[in-house]
């Protein structure tokens, strides 16, 4: 048998600093962010088809990249020395704008990129579901059937709807 130390230095980076890093990080970002924001975030990672523990993380990314721009400002700000004093006041703001935009930014992308594909799955979701229910298959047994020869964004949001329905949940709330 291995003792308690070489049992924690066999698991992986991830397991013994990352992820206690990224809860303290998360912890900090609840406590410090205005009510109502967290969840914003949530619906929006749930939009982006992220899922709910991705939350935490993504706070935790916020948090850091916060807490990294007045760095990446004085960074700029000595790097862009020898230009101008325009330049240098322009690189240090682009410097901070990148670290409290971009995040933000990159997940109004997914959340679009989503939705562009569930609206172009849409119309082949429903000509087989209709086909189905005209066939005399029940609601739930076409949304069985459509998942199964449809692959992509809206069949797994049907999906997921079904494995609720099953598991008792109703269906408006599925």
């Amino acid at each position: 048998l291995v003792d308690v130390r070489d049992q924690e230095l066999m698991l992986p980076f991830t397991d013994r600093v990352a992820n206690p890093a990224l809860g303290l990080l998360a912890r900090l970002g609840h406590r410090f962010s205005p009510a109502g924001r967290v969840e914003q975030m949530r619906v929006m990672l749930r939009r982006a088809g992220r899922p709910d523990l991705d939350t935490d993380r993504y706070l935790a990314t916020r948090v850091l990249s916060i807490l990294a721009a007045p760095f990446v400002a004085y960074a700029a700000w000595n790097l862009a020395a020898a230009q101008g004093g325009m330049i240098r006041l322009v690189c240090t703001a682009l410097g901070v704008a990148c670290c409290t935009v971009l995040p933000s930014r990159r997940l109004r992308a997914q959340v679009e990129k989503r939705e562009a594909s569930i609206l172009r799955q849409l119309p082949d979701i429903m000509d087989l579901l209709v086909i189905c229910m005209e066939a005399g298959l029940g609601f739930t047994s076409s949304v069985s059937r459509t998942v199964e020869h449809i692959n992509g964004e809206m069949s797994d949001e049907f999906a997921l709807a079904l494995a609720e329905m099953r598991v008792g949940a109703s269906r408006s709330d599925a």
